[in-house]
């Protein structure tokens, strides 16, 4: 028996040079969705309306799992399957570090991006993510974080992420995960979330087991999905790390890895 159902990483495994879906990448998906009735779960750090708007290029109507696993939704966005947040003190706090570090902060709760400042890194995301966010100064922040934040961002020179990198951690080891997605990037989500344990929920929902999915990713915070799944397999460019707990290494983003993954896989 095959494979029945797919996992995908979004930024640096699905999408290619220019932040896009390659025209291989739409049709492997089409074809197995369509004919084979696989399902195709986008997975990611992103939030949910930048994911929707993949999905829709993609004609994939199902569940997407945003924020490292943080928030997990349905395929109608009202129907929230897992919601894990980061307490509203700590968010606050390291929002204040971030300030004390000059770094840029995003934080995120369900479709809301709030940014410190609309600066460089904020349009960097924008053009990334298609979505465009709210300056913090717009809304109540407090009102909209007053129930804890799904993920944090922070950007800036590497030092100062070194740095504040570890403070977070000396500090909130215990209650958030904290990765880099790039030397300039640091992300913080809830401490007991991660891609592969929102995986097991969506995998239950399908009467699906383990060994039966595929998980395609490039990072570390993809690692989990790698390695639990039953064929785990990471892009040609992803960390060494990752590749480490793959079963399989497939062409890199750029070259339609996940594209070149369904033809192999999914006949």
């Amino acid at each position: 028996m095959g494979p029945k159902i797919l996992f995908t990483d979004i930024d640096g495994t699905l999408l290619n040079k220019d932040r896009e879906l390659s025209l291989g990448t739409i049709k492997q998906i089409n074809r197995i969705t369509t004919n084979l009735s696989i399902p195709v779960i986008l997975v990611s750090a992103r939030m949910p309306k930048s994911m929707r708007i993949l999905q829709s290029q993609l004609g994939l109507t199902n569940e997407i799992i945003c924020y490292n696993g943080a928030l997990l939704m349905g395929s109608d966005d009202s129907n929230i399957l897992q919601d894990k947040r980061i307490d509203r003190d700590i968010s606050n706090d390291i929002i204040e570090m971030s300030k004390f570090y000059d770094l840029h902060f995003s934080v995120f709760v369900n479709d809301h991006w709030v940014t410190g400042r609309h600066d460089e890194w904020t349009e960097r995301e924008i053009r990334n993510t298609k979505v465009t966010p709210k300056v913090f100064y717009e809304i109540n922040f407090e009102d909209l974080f007053n129930i804890g934040t799904h993920k944090i961002m922070l950007m800036g020179n590497s030092s100062s992420i070194d740095s504040i990198s570890l403070s977070i951690s000396e500090k909130y080891s215990a209650l958030v995960n904290v990765y880099r997605s790039k030397d300039t990037y640091l992300e913080i989500s809830p401490k007991e979330t991660n891609k592969w344990n929102a995986i097991e929920k969506v995998l239950s929902i399908y009467n699906i087991s383990f060994d039966s999915a595929i998980a395609i990713g490039d990072n570390y915070n993809d690692i989990e999905m790698i390695k639990y799944a039953g064929i785990g397999v990471a892009v040609e460019n992803a960390k060494d790390e990752i590749k480490t707990v793959a079963n399989f290494i497939c062409p890199s983003n750029i070259n339609d890895g996940v594209a070149k993954t369904i033809e192999k896989f999914f006949k």
